[in-house]
């Protein structure tokens, strides 16, 4: 099952987040105070133990 998730940020630091998630392999849809993409539970897992610059990860 897939999911539409989001990575919040702090402001200004969206392009970080968006490169994270590409060199991650995930396509992204960068906005003010988030990085939205889509992924399944794994992808979760492996979003949460690697990104770095996002503060929290949610599904919309």
């Amino acid at each position: 099952m897939k999911f539409k998730l989001i990575a919040t940020c702090a402001a200004g630091i969206e392009a970080l987040v968006g490169k994270e998630l590409r060199d991650l392999g995930y396509e992204t849809q960068v906005e003010n105070g988030r990085v939205r993409f889509v992924g399944d539970e794994q992808d979760i897992i492996k979003t949460n133990l690697w990104l770095r610059t996002a503060t929290a990860l949610r599904s919309s």
